[in-house]
């Protein structure tokens, strides 16, 4: 596969004006991987975005060589789509949950980093700061949490273990499916909403380095 970071740089070129944004292009992949072959109306549908929108998302694939264009069935994954897609879930998986009794938020996503990638998330804007970047990409709010000893912590502002979740449906949720750092994020329209502040601020932080 070509450089991972080459590809995600070149597939967030000039979306300044466009109606659709990573996310949307990154979450095309992630559907068509789990839901088989999708054309711009299907797509469109499960972005909520315009038809339009949609057509230039899959030809910005196309162009990319991360899918291929069936005249009926629509956009199907190429080898390299589904190297790329696995090399972004190792950074960030995502897992939408019911809503729980830690957070108000009607839609909760778990997203799940890596360990690198959240240490580095930390270093750069604290805990604090990064809370405010997630909020700014528009979810409702987000917990940074750790699996510290077998149990799920919340993050003080030092980036420390520091209260214990074990007993909430959240933390039970979170101890399940964890690796080590996880972003709780929340939305009162989505879970798509929830989630792309999350993906957007990863690509950030992963095209800029």
């Amino acid at each position: 596969m070509r450089d991972f970071r080459m590809i995600l740089s070149s597939l967030k070129k000039d979306l300044e004006r466009s109606s659709f944004s990573i996310y949307h292009i990154l979450k095309t992949l992630d559907l068509v991987e789990r839901e088989g072959a999708l054309g711009r109306i299907l797509l469109s549908k499960y972005l909520r975005i315009g038809e339009g929108s949609a057509r230039n998302i899959l030809k910005r694939l196309k162009d990319n060589n991360l899918i291929t264009i069936d005249p009926v069935a629509g956009g199907v994954l190429t080898e390299e789509g589904r190297e790329f897609l696995e090399r972004w879930r190792r950074y960030i998986t995502s897992i939408c949950v019911e809503k729980t009794d830690l957070v108000s938020w009607r839609f909760v996503v778990i997203n799940i980093l890596s360990d690198d990638l959240a240490e580095k998330m930390i270093k750069r804007y604290g805990v604090v700061n990064l809370r405010d970047e997630i909020v700014k990409k528009g979810c409702s709010g987000c917990i940074l949490l750790k699996i510290h000893e077998g149990r799920p912590m919340l993050l003080n502002a030092r980036g420390e273990p520091d209260y214990d979740i074990s007993s909430t449906d959240l933390g039970r949720k979170m101890a399940e499916i964890c690796r080590e750092y996880c972003i709780a994020t929340g939305s009162e329209e989505s879970c798509q909403k929830a989630e792309a502040c999350a993906w957007d601020l990863v690509v950030e932080i992963l095209t800029r380095d």
